[in-house]
């Protein structure tokens, strides 16, 4: 289980690479673009531990659904909207708060899945 955590976070990173570098040659990076998919993947955790939505180890596939919603907000962001919000920190973090949504809204939502 840790072993698919870290490689989706791996994939995660290799993807958004251009981003980061795009971002921080513009000088609009933050820290929340580094920590998100850890905290994400934290934050899926928590959620399954607390409980929350159906319980199946099939429903695993939610994080890497959460992980591309995270990844193209943040090429949205990068490449959209710092050119037209000069703010990049509450963007990002706007765009954390909105995957941190959506992973909710997932897993409230994602239908029962068989093993």
């Amino acid at each position: 289980m840790i072993t698919i955590f870290l490689l989706l976070i791996l994939f995660y990173i290799l993807l958004s690479l251009f981003a980061f570098y795009k971002a921080n040659k513009c000088l609009r990076l933050s820290y929340i673009d580094f920590f998100s998919p850890f905290i994400l993947v934290l934050s899926w955790v928590i959620i399954v531990s607390l409980g929350i939505g159906h319980q199946s180890l099939s429903h695993i596939i939610e994080l890497p659904i959460v992980l591309v919603f995270s990844l193209s907000l943040l090429y949205t962001r990068v490449f959209l909207v710092d050119k037209i919000n000069l703010n990049y920190k509450k963007n990002a973090y706007l765009s954390f708060m909105f995957s941190l949504f959506f992973l909710v809204l997932l897993r409230l939502f994602m239908p029962f899945l068989a093993e």
